[in-house]
């Protein structure tokens, strides 16, 4: 039981993980994009 409740643990500690670290990559995207086109736009 106590190998299984580590699991569940990490998994519900890792559910989190992957959603922050999306929101990262989606706010860094959209941060570059709005650079890129700024960049192109100043040009």
């Amino acid at each position: 039981p106590d190998k299984n409740a580590s699991k569940t643990s990490g998994y519900g500690g890792s559910a989190p993980n992957p959603t922050y670290k999306s929101r990262l990559l989606f706010h860094s995207n959209d941060a570059g994009e709005l650079q890129f086109s700024v960049g192109n736009n100043s040009r």
